[in-house]
């Protein structure tokens, strides 16, 4: 809105206050309702159905002896009442009204009796003359809510005393009670023609005449009758049963929308609440004066979490197509710094037997050691000596009463017992193999693979250039003791690259009992060696370099033990590598 009435700025800084101060004590949504015949406005509250707040109203100049209707404005949000006042016996003054402290403001003279008023939801105000208003009983006129003008819309006529309008969000209608031993419920349409009129047929218990109603959504009205009752209805026509007794017939019911903060002095990571109660069928919109603003529809309840400390103004209101934001209130939240928490030594830590760690953590404001999330009692100093194991932080409470841990506690573990390493490996992958050390308290490993290589790894893999058997050691240790292990690690598979143009060469029989034959047919001249190796890599036999010719037959001289061997086979400076299986 472009500006606020003075009216409108002392309800919103009376609003503000009363807010604050009670926000976290509202026993529930509260519903104002007042009377033709007392001078007295009741908020009632809605989850136990009693009168919680009693208010007189009061209006500059006039004496002002009973309310005769109620209605809260869609678009400003202001509330509006029909004053009945000792210097118009005759008329009803249209006023603004503030339901937290009675005080009304004069809008006009309507210069009729009006029964009751109700808001469409474009906010034009409307309202219905009673049964003594001559040429203009049972009339529902347009009402200008700025100078109180009045105009004509449409003639009800259906009923006797008692003439009650609501209006219906839902579906744009507007709701007719009228009559007392003849009771009877119509709708019509809010917006011109205002016709047709449609009759609703009731039922259940109607209880006596209408003398006010509200809208709750989805339906449901609450309606006052002559006997001091609230009773419940369906829009449909369905009459409930009693909610509750009141004081005097209310003549008019609002629940205009109010805004609660849970509390305006908050800590970083604190979450903060706006809550809002009272009836809208608005956006909430919700300014936390960090640059965050939050929208909620159909309007609730937001929640927030401040990043950074200081002072920030904070504003909540309603949003809607016709005017934009209406900021309801407006406040400062005071945002307190964290404690800045740190632990020293800032690394996880092991302990041997018989040690002591200290841990110290920032100096100032209350402090709480935690072991494993659980408090240690006692532990309220900057210091604290750990002799066991466990995940060890630090809780620090400010001045300001705000309240922060290390983000990163410490690990405290207790080397009790040394590493016990057993090696074991994988050879399928040969000539890579995967080593595994099979202990639990290591938290450092060497490892040396008996070809010169080496790791660091707790469970290394490695790749080896040459078939052979490797002795293989690891020294697995903790920052208390140290602990060595070997293994022998065969490696057998083929390691290199043969020449695959020189796969001339056959060796029969293979597998052999011990005995075997190099047989080739060559078509020309060759030089020809051989070799012959085990699986450790050791020479068992090295031919001498020979010519041959033709279809060639070698006779290996020697019968190795059952077991696998490699044939190392050069002609003419190509190499083949062949596998004798000696059975």
């Amino acid at each position: 809105m472009g500006h606020l009435s003075k009216f409108r700025l002392g309800f919103l800084l009376c609003a503000f206050c009363l807010f604050f101060s009670i926000s976290n004590t509202l026993q529930g949504q509260i519903l104002f309702g007042a009377a033709a015949t007392q001078d007295s406005l009741w908020g009632i509250d809605t989850t136990t159905w009693t009168v919680v707040q009693r208010t007189k109203p009061t209006l500059t100049g006039n004496t002002i002896l009973g309310i005769a209707g109620l209605a809260d404005d869609p678009i400003g949000h202001d509330s509006y009442a029909l004053l009945i006042v000792a210097a118009a016996p005759n008329s009803t003054l249209l006023a603004q009204i503030n339901p937290m402290n009675g005080v009304c403001t004069q809008v006009g003279n309507l210069g009729l009796a009006f029964t009751s008023i109700a808001f469409r939801a474009d906010g034009q105000l409307m309202g219905v003359v009673g049964d003594g208003g001559g040429a203009n009983a049972e009339k529902v006129l347009l009402i200008d809510k700025t100078t109180a003008a009045t105009s004509p819309a449409v003639t009800l006529g259906n009923g006797d005393n008692g003439e009650v309008i609501c209006f219906n969000g839902d579906d744009a209608m507007l709701y007719h009670w009228s009559g007392s031993s003849m009771m009877v419920l119509e709708k019509f349409p809010a917006s011109t023609p205002y016709t047709p009129l449609t009759n609703i047929a009731t039922t259940g218990t109607p209880g006596a005449e209408k003398r006010g109603a509200i809208y709750l959504g989805s339906g449901k009205f609450i309606t006052a009758e002559v006997g001091n009752r609230l009773r419940r209805m369906r829009d449909a026509g369905q009459y409930g049963p009693i909610v509750s007794n009141t004081p005097d017939a209310l003549t008019g019911m609002i629940m205009p929308p109010k805004f609660g903060l849970s509390d305006n002095l908050v800590c970083i990571n604190e979450v903060v609440t706006w809550s809002v109660k009272g009836l809208t069928p608005d956006t909430a919109f919700y300014d936390w004066g960090d640059g965050t603003i939050d929208l909620v529809y159909p309007a609730g309840p937001a929640t927030h979490v401040y990043l950074s400390a200081g002072s920030k103004l904070v504003n909540a209101g309603l949003k809607n197509s016709s005017i934009g934001k209406d900021t309801l209130v407006s406040g400062n939240i005071m945002v307190n710094p964290l404690p800045g928490v740190f632990l020293s030594p800032s690394t996880d830590t092991i302990l041997c037997l018989a040690d002591t760690l200290v841990i110290s953590g920032t100096f100032g404001g209350q402090s709480q050691w935690y072991r494993n999330g659980i408090a240690i009692p006692g532990a309220t100093t900057n210091v604290y000596a750990s002799t066991v194991s466990g995940w060890y932080n630090m809780q620090k409470r400010n001045t300001n009463g705000c309240i922060d841990s290390a983000h990163v506690g410490i690990s405290v573990v207790l080397a009790s017992q040394a590493p016990s390493p057993t090696i074991s490996f994988d050879t399928t992958g040969c000539p890579t193999v995967v080593f595994q050390n099979n202990d639990a308290f290591a938290t450092q490993w060497a490892w040396t693979f008996g070809d010169g290589g080496s790791s660091n790894a707790p469970n290394p893999s490695h790749t080896y250039a040459a078939v052979g058997t490797y002795t293989v050691n690891l020294v697995a240790a903790n920052a208390c003791f140290t602990t060595p292990a070997s293994v022998s690690v065969v490696v057998d598979c083929f390691i290199g690259t043969q020449d695959p143009s020189a796969s001339f060469i056959k060796l029969v029989p293979n597998p052999s009992s011990g005995h075997a034959t190099l047989m080739a047919d060559l078509s020309e001249t060759t030089q020809f060696s051989y070799r012959i190796a085990d699986l450790q890599g050791r020479i068992l036999y090295d031919s001498e370099s020979m010519e041959v010719q033709g279809n060639m037959s070698a006779a290996i001289p020697i019968a190795p033990a059952p077991g696998l061997y490699s044939v190392f086979v050069q002609a003419n400076g190509k190499t083949q590598v062949l596998r004798w299986l000696v059975q």
